[in-house]
């Protein structure tokens, strides 16, 4: 359990900082601009949120809120944050 609460912790940090941002902002900007995001791109956000939410599983944690608000864009590398409401199992 210290691993999972070590992991929930260091999730919560990546969160707050300045590096991370959600998705929902490409999202508006993409509508702002009248374009469409590329289906690669589409692609590599399932593939890494599949990815982030079956090791989340492996852990025996359900997220419970997964939405764009909570999906953060990092290094290239889109990650599901915010585990707020997650619980163990």
């Amino acid at each position: 359990l210290t691993t999972v609460s070590a992991s929930l912790c260091s999730l919560r940090w990546r969160r707050s900082s300045s590096n991370n941002s959600p998705i929902q902002h490409k999202i508006d900007n993409t509508i702002k601009r009248r374009t469409y995001f590329v289906e690669k791109e589409i692609w590599k956000i399932i593939k890494d949120m599949l990815s982030g939410l079956k090791i989340l599983h492996d852990m025996n944690i359900v997220h419970r809120d997964i939405k764009t608000a909570n999906i953060f864009i990092s290094g290239g590398l889109y990650k599901l944050g915010d585990l707020n409401v997650s619980k163990i199992l």
